[in-house]
């Protein structure tokens, strides 16, 4: 989903890790994914680790999440598996 909204160039495929997350959790009891979104800002010398008093982003990332995330649920409410098992009251 994210090569054919943002270009292969952009999408970068990264190796598993172990994170501080409880992710794991959450995918034990319904399908999920995990991914990370980049939002570095372009001058280096205003990039600093998180929890810093000048950590700071570039808030253009949080459009490009926006995005990635209506793409995600355009495309898994299209597919023919959950159209044909999602209960109708469930959606009212």
């Amino acid at each position: 989903m994210a090569i054919s909204l943002f270009g292969e160039e952009r999408v970068q495929h990264k190796p598993a890790q172990m994170g501080m997350e409880d992710f794991a959790y959450y995918v034990k009891e319904v399908p999920g994914s995990f991914f990370w979104v980049g939002g570095a800002l372009d001058d280096q010398e205003k990039v600093h680790p998180h929890h810093h008093p000048r950590f700071d982003v570039d808030e253009k990332a949080i459009l490009y999440i926006g995005k990635l995330f209506i793409g995600l649920v355009l495309n898994y409410l299209s597919t023919k598996e959950h159209a044909s098992s999602t209960d109708k009251e469930t959606i009212q």
